[in-house]
């Protein structure tokens, strides 16, 4: 019962910081279009949920990483799997959670949450800042 419980809180911290660093990211990136700001942000997401996370688990974070960490030996096919399998399912969550945000954003408010005006060249910043850009 013990292993279960460590397989899956192990899950859920990598479910966890993968969807806040997925989500925050591409937000970031649709926001501001700005390569440096989103890649600092990236950076600091994943510098503190690989912080947070190396206590429950080895903080991978990433498809790629637990790869190696399989291929290395130091985790099992069936961990390597559902680490994986944890990673690309929190992505696409955070994913269709941006997309559908901004679809309800153009329903409701007649302009998009994040992105450009429909046709047009003018950028649109969240309603929470109050600014266009």
């Amino acid at each position: 019962m013990n292993s279960i419980r460590l397989s899956l809180d192990e899950l859920l911290s990598e479910l966890i910081g993968v969807f806040f660093l997925t989500f925050l990211g591409s937000l970031c990136s649709m926001m501001y279009n700005d390569p440096t700001l989103t890649g600092l942000v990236i950076f600091m997401l994943y510098a503190f949920f690989s912080y947070v996370n190396l206590r429950f688990s080895a903080a991978h974070l990433n498809p790629a990483v637990t790869l190696t960490y399989f291929v290395s030996g130091e985790i099992s096919l069936t961990k390597c799997l559902l680490y994986m399998g944890t990673h690309c399912g929190a992505s696409m969550v955070a994913g269709f959670l941006l997309l559908f945000f901004k679809k309800l954003s153009m329903n409701n408010l007649g302009q998009p949450w994040v992105g450009k005006f429909p046709n047009s060249d003018t950028w649109v910043v969240s309603p929470i800042q109050g600014k266009i850009v």
